[in-house]
């Protein structure tokens, strides 16, 4: 759907439709005055669609409803009296203030009864970062300044559950900082961008640094037989599936770990002993999976997390002994 189609849209009867805009790939910072600089939160993108006196409604970049998951942003629209749509990052906190994106991950892959106990529940904020549509009209074809303008004046604070995503000045000062506290990386936004639906975009520029997790090892993938990668998990949360990793693991540890593992076929016996995510995908044409009866952890760096909230580009990097 083109961005002239996608306007004529009422964007709160049909929010299926929203398409949020993504940043490029920036080598480098631009450092002209036209452009201003943002955390790049480590989160879950979400529109908000606030209408007073209705309930709020969170649209992933997907289309999902993302209320189920996350119940307590269904009263945002407290802090926010005016109908309108931001654009912005689900975000969960850790204890020492920084986001923490495993805890997200927790949320998104819940069971119906873990949901329903309210299990697994942390600190959670909505992060706002730019408003698309005001008292049911477009913003598209407002700049980036004045549209930041607009959203920083509806917001009356900036605590909690909602909050306002600070810009700054000195970009080479923000990316050096978002390095030190182990965060994703930086935006860089220009001042006189317009919004582009759906599109990557230049008028954004996303700089990354390299991110690490740890994972748990609970499997080994053979292709044709042969061990070619390792099924991953969350180390802090084995039911949480992060992906496999194939690339950069010693050829001797890959060899260790297939001699470590045991097929549920052959052993139904064991499966109750063994930790396994709730959900993984299933095996390809010419793969199959053996699990390990005693998982370790691993280092594995990697890019980003995709939209599957799986592990982009992730290479090994080193056992975990402590």
């Amino acid at each position: 759907m083109t961005q002239s189609t996608l306007l004529t849209y009422d964007p709160y009867a049909h929010p299926e439709v929203l398409k949020p805009m993504l940043p490029v790939k920036a080598d480098k910072i631009p450092r002209e005055d036209r452009f201003a600089y943002e955390v790049k939160w480590d989160g879950i993108r979400a529109f908000c669609i606030i209408e007073p006196e209705k309930q709020v409604r969170l649209i992933s970049r997907n289309g999902k409803s993302l209320l189920p998951s996350y119940p307590e942003l269904s009263s945002l629209h407290q802090h926010i009296a005016t109908r309108c749509i931001l654009d912005g990052e689900i975000v969960a906190f850790g204890d020492d203030g920084l986001p923490d994106f495993g805890q997200v991950l927790r949320r998104e892959r819940q069971t119906e009864s873990s949901r329903a106990a309210g299990l697994g529940r942390k600190a959670i904020s909505y992060i706002a970062f730019d408003i698309v549509s005001l008292d049911g009209s477009w913003l598209a074809d407002a700049v980036w300044e004045r549209r930041r303008e607009i959203l920083q004046s509806l917001m009356k604070s900036s605590v909690g559950l909602l909050q306002f995503s600070a810009t700054h000045d000195d970009g080479q000062a923000l990316f050096d900082a978002t390095k030190r506290m182990g965060l994703e990386g930086i935006i860089a936004k220009e001042k006189d961008g317009l919004y582009h639906f759906g599109a990557r975009h230049g008028t954004w520029q996303k700089l990354r640094h390299v991110q690490q997790v740890d994972a748990l090892v609970f499997g080994v993938v053979l292709h044709d037989g042969r061990p070619r990668s390792f099924l991953l998990s969350l180390n802090s949360d084995p039911t949480v599936y992060i992906g496999r990793v194939g690339s950069g693991i010693p050829d001797e540890l890959l060899s260790i770990a297939s001699s470590m593992t045991i097929a549920l076929s052959e052993s139904g016996s064991h499966q109750e002993e063994l930790t396994l995510p709730h959900t993984f995908p299933r095996p390809a044409r010419g793969e199959s999976y053996r699990y390990l009866s005693t998982p370790f952890a691993i280092i594995v760096t990697f890019s980003e997390w995709t939209d599957a909230l799986t592990l982009r580009h992730p290479v090994f990097h080193n056992l975990i002994t402590r």
